[in-house]
């Protein structure tokens, strides 16, 4: 009796820790950033400055350098082909421009301190800097192969300094987008870690949690995890109305929220999850200095994960305290579904994870039983899954639209007594079992994966191909 309370209460402290490891403000798309953010920690090498956030040893300056244009002799990214794809034709914040190559250069100008924010503080000066280094071929990038994590960006800076041919720093970050395993100044080792991060490890046991373990958790939420997920549902509704009002990027919220005003559609509750949740993908992937809060490495999935949860409560009676323990679920079971499948694969994360997660939380916002909420996120899971990731661009923001459409009917459908029956295309015997189908589904994508890139590379300027 005694070791089970023990480890319930050890579930109970993952559960909260992998809440507030995995929700994380970040602007613009977060594979840029994350390449960004290893180009900045390899400039500031080549000094022997190391963010202090690593915690990494002999670290005796925290000032940061002052980079110019001009003393940037090359900078080298070698970078996996999930984080290449998801930043090759995404708008950077606070440039005006696309792509990795950019990214990859205004990292250097930017503090490491901000990790996935980097982009946060984006100067209007360093925009023709940003240019001339792409533009004079010092950024190269390589696609490595698929021997590699899901996410693993090697960057490599050379600096021209008085007085020395040349200084060189290189920073490694692999498996997560900020969990930084390497970083070297001219040679000399800075910051190794050696054991895996424990928010890996984490999202890993995370498999051993049931979901009614996890509903158990929600429905009593310490303060400061309450306040994370408060905060987090002020954020990424201020990025709607940014979507909304300005309008950016291909303006699908704004579109659907003025024909919801015209009458042309219906002032329901799906059609608010849509224009809300597509306007503000808008203002994220149009490269708007706004902030959202991230889950499991990726904005959209915060996005998705929140906003049609909102949508709900907007139409259907606002009670904070039942959407915050609403939209905490929804984080978690994005989690849960992205320690199965991956921070990046060939599926759309927005759609596969963050769908289903959003799909719980309507049910449990509307007071659904644990048996309706498992119904729900089987119906998304039967919905959404052949929906691919054909890379980060102002178009996700129709493809979310979408789903955040799916996310709702899947909640009232489950509410109704609907679900897939099991044993039915991919679907399993039990939520476990189908997530478990849909990586098998995603595994075996590999060649049409390869197959995307070569679409998108076509269409990208010289500057930002791979060499």
């Amino acid at each position: 009796m005694k070791d089970k309370r023990i480890d319930k209460m050890n579930k109970r402290k993952i559960i909260l820790r992998i809440l507030s490891n995995e929700l994380m403000p970040s602007f613009g798309c977060t594979e840029p950033a994350a390449v960004g953010l290893a180009t900045s920690i390899a400039y500031n090498a080549t000094k022997g400055i190391v963010p202090p956030w690593l915690q990494a040893r002999n670290t005796t300056e925290t000032i940061l350098n002052n980079p110019t244009q001009e003393n940037i002799e090359k900078i080298i990214v070698e970078l996996d082909r999930f984080t290449y794809r998801n930043g090759l034709d995404v708008d950077i914040p606070g440039t005006g421009k696309r792509g990795i190559s950019v990214a990859s250069a205004q990292g250097v100008f930017c503090d490491p301190n901000k990790k996935l924010s980097i982009f946060e503080d984006s100067k209007a000066e360093n925009i023709e800097r940003i240019d001339r280094l792409v533009k004079a071929g010092k950024i190269k990038l390589r696609i490595l192969d698929g021997k590699t994590s899901c996410i693993y960006i090697r960057a490599r800076v050379l600096v021209k300094l008085p007085g020395r041919c040349s200084s060189e720093g290189i920073a490694i970050i692999q498996d997560a987008h900020t969990n930084v395993t390497f970083i070297q100044g001219n040679g000399k080792v800075l910051y190794r870690r050696e054991e895996p991060l424990k928010s890996i490890l984490d999202l890993k046991a995370l498999l051993m949690v049931g979901i009614e373990e996890i509903i158990d958790v929600v429905k009593s939420l310490p303060k400061e995890d309450y306040d994370l997920v408060r905060k987090s549902v002020e954020m990424n509704l201020e990025a709607a109305r940014v979507g909304i009002h300005n309008k950016p990027g291909l303006q699908i919220g704004s579109t659907l929220r003025r024909l919801v005003d015209e009458e042309v559609l219906g002032k329901d509750m799906i059609n608010h999850a849509v224009a809300l949740t597509s306007a503000a993908v808008d203002a994220r992937m149009a490269g708007c200095i706004v902030p959202v809060m991230s889950c499991a490495g990726s904005g959209n999935q915060g996005l998705m994960a929140t906003l049609p949860i909102v949508a709900v409560a907007e139409r259907r009676g606002w009670d904070e305290e039942r959407i915050v323990k609403a939209i905490a679920l929804s984080y978690l079971i994005t989690c849960y579904c992205t320690s199965r499948l991956g921070y990046l694969s060939t599926l759309c994360g927005g759609a596969i994870k963050a769908g289903v997660g959003a799909a719980a939380g309507i049910v449990h916002y509307l007071g659904g039983e644990v048996q309706q909420i498992n119904s729900a996120m089987e119906n998304m899971i039967e919905t959404v899954t052949g929906i691919i990731c054909d890379g980060a661009k102002t178009s996700c923001a129709i493809k979310l639209a979408i789903v955040s459409g799916a996310v709702v009917e899947s909640a009232l459908l489950a509410l109704g007594g609907i679900v897939a029956p099991s044993r039915s295309g991919i679907k399993g015997k039990n939520l476990e079992e189908t997530i478990k189908n849909v990586r098998k589904v995603s595994d075996s994508m590999t060649k049409a994966d390869e197959a995307i890139l070569r679409i998108m590379s076509r269409g990208i300027s010289q500057e930002s191909k791979h060499w």
